[in-house]
This record gives structure tokens, C-alpha cells and sequence, in this order.
């Protein structure tokens, strides 16, 4: 967000201190709608601690709604890790667009090879989103049952 500010104070005099609250949530607003996709390792490096919640509202409340009711059949426990699913998923929408129900397994592939690019942590939590995409029938029948049948989750 240094570059935008420095945008503002150079254009306009000077860069409020809520300027990057304004400049985050603009920026948040476009790529959830669509505007902006951003690429994998540049959304991969940053932390989206609304990006769900706001896909959901602004791209998917059908989408996001049916992962969470699936989560919710959970243990509490695993509270954290659909949060963790969720905004993997939105982040797979925030680069290519589109829906939950539009996600297919290349995407989740190309997600998880890329965190393994920027050796992105997460075990087991780095793929449970592909899991859950299954379990709402998102794959078809002959998609593999694992994102580790591709070689990409052994760490």
C-alpha cells in the first residue's frame, strides 16, 4: 500500500493515516467483484483476513453458505481450518473468477503448486479446501479424491 499513498500525498499534498484502511478495503471491494485478478503469488503472499467473508457476500452467498453449513456439521475444532478452506477457495476465486460451484481440480492444483512455489506452510490445511470442494460435489465423480494424487502435498 506504500505506492498508492505516496500516490495521494504527491497528488493531493498529503496521505491520511486512513488512507490505507480506504485503499485496502477499495482494492478488496474490486477483486471480490471481479474487476481486479490478481495473480496467485501476490495473493498467496498477503494476509486475507476478510476476503471470504466478502466473496461470500459480494460473489457467492449460495457458495459460501453451502461451505459453511458443511463445516458447521463438524467438530468445533475444526472451526479454524474451514476459515483457513474458505479463504483458500476465495482466493482461487479472487484469480480466476467465478463461483464455488466453478472451481475445478486444476485450479486447486495450480493453488497448491504455487504455495509450494512461495513455500507457503499448512500441511494437511494447505489441501483440506480440495476436500471440502469434493464433499460438495463441486468434482465430478472421476476427479481424484486427493490433491495428493497429483504429487503436490507431501510436506
Amino acid at each position: 500500500m506504500k505506492l498508492p499513498t505516496a500516490w495521494m500525498a504527491e497528488t493531493y499534498g498529503s496521505a491520511r493515516p486512513g488512507d490505507t484502511v480506504d485503499l485496502q478495503s477499495g482494492l478488496l471491494m474490486l477483486i471480490c467483484g471481479d474487476v481486479l485478478r490478481p495473480g496467485l503469488p501476490w495473493m498467496l503472499t498477503r494476509t486475507h483476513r476478510y476476503l471470504a467473508t466478502v466473496m461470500a457476500e459480494v460473489r457467492d452467498q449460495r457458495g459460501f453458505a453451502r461451505l459453511a453449513a458443511l463445516a458447521a456439521a463438524e467438530p468445533a475444532s475444526s472451526a479454524a481450518d474451514a476459515k483457513i478452506s474458505a479463504t483458500r477457495i476465495a482466493t482461487i476465486l479472487a484469480c480466476k473468477g467465478g463461483t464455488v460451484a466453478d472451481v475445478v481440480v486444476g485450479d486447486c492444483v495450480e493453488l497448491v503448486e504455487t504455495m509450494r512455489q512461495i513455500q507457503t506452510r499448512g500441511g494437511q490445511k494447505k489441501v483440506d479446501f480440495h476436500l471440502r470442494l469434493r464433499a460438495l460435489g463441486v468434482f465430478p465423480e472421476a476427479a481424484p479424491h486427493s490433491i495428493r494424487a497429483f504429487g503436490l502435498a507431501d510436506d
